[in-house]
């Protein structure tokens, strides 16, 4: 009894002191982490700010002697006297293909996502996932060059001829797919970007298709639900719809970033054209 006295007046005497210590090497640690996230967070900034700045210094001779009419001027011909260059084409170009890549690349990856998430058997879930990821691997300069010797060619041959067949003499779509075919593309160049963005919209719906609890799929199925509306009518607070918006946010810088498969269209369409197959040998070099 004596002994354990003694230790209960030891411990009440160092109670105050470990406490204060303990609490301030909690505060230490936090205001470490804090500090080095806030520092993290505006490293972003600061690299940002910097790649703008570079840009800027890298384009400043440019503005100085054409000024900022480059940005809306059409005609691109440096072989001229004095030397014509229009930024207008090429910023279409990559427009253009960027909103079309994503009105692929959007659908097919929700799709594959539900798919994954709602259908797929588990035996197969993880080849299929694994083989879209590795998508992601393959660096862009090979996305161009297949669809410059391969998908270009095959689409040109086969794929363009049908549809000028199928849409000659519709209104609007006539119009579109008018024309000789092509395998320098804006359509050929967006295809090639939906397929680039595809893993990454898939990957991030499916996480998103995942916080939705199982409870509410058990008991939408529960009360009577078919697979699509349990899918497609669900209204809670984790609903994938929230997260839709994000992800495709998060997939299109890629098409804008990616210069290697740009081998179709940063070379595309001086000419502000509606047809989807017109390419390159539609620019011509001075005009």
């Amino acid at each position: 009894m004596a002994d354990m006295a003694v230790q209960s007046d030891v411990m009440e005497a160092a109670g105050p002191y470990d406490r204060a210590k303990a609490l301030s090497a909690f505060k230490l640690g936090d205001l470490t982490f804090y500090w080095i996230t806030r520092i993290s967070a505006i490293s972003v900034l600061l690299i940002l700010g910097g790649i703008i700045l570079s840009l800027i210094v890298g384009a400043w001779p440019a503005m100085k002697e054409y000024g900022f009419a480059f940005l809306w001027t059409q005609r691109w011909a440096p072989s001229a006297d004095p030397p014509v260059l229009g930024a207008l084409g090429p910023i279409y170009g990559t427009l253009i293909t960027s909103v079309i890549a994503m009105l692929i690349a959007i659908p097919v990856g929700i799709g594959i996502a539900v798919f994954l998430t709602e259908l797929c058997p588990q035996v197969l879930r993880r080849p299929i996932g694994i083989a879209i990821e590795l998508l992601a691997g393959i660096p862009s300069i090979i996305y161009g060059m297949w669809g410059f010797f391969v998908l270009g060619p095959f689409l040109a041959n086969t794929f363009q001829p049908f549809m000028i067949r199928i849409f000659e003499g519709v209104p609007v779509l006539g119009a579109v797919f008018a024309g000789p075919p092509s395998y320098l593309s804006l359509f050929n160049a967006a295809l090639i970007l939906a397929i680039m963005v595809l893993p990454f919209i898939t990957a991030i719906s499916v996480d998103v298709f995942k916080t939705v609890p199982p409870v509410l799929k058990e008991a939408a199925y529960g009360m009577g639900c078919t697979t699509w509306e349990g899918r497609s009518q669900r209204r809670d607070p984790l609903h994938p719809r929230r997260g839709d918006r994000r992800h495709h946010a998060c997939a299109r810088p890629r098409p804008r970033r990616d210069h290697g498969s740009d081998l179709h269209h940063r070379q595309l369409v001086p000419d502000l054209v509606v047809d989807l197959r017109a390419g390159h040998h539609d620019l011509g070099g001075d005009r």
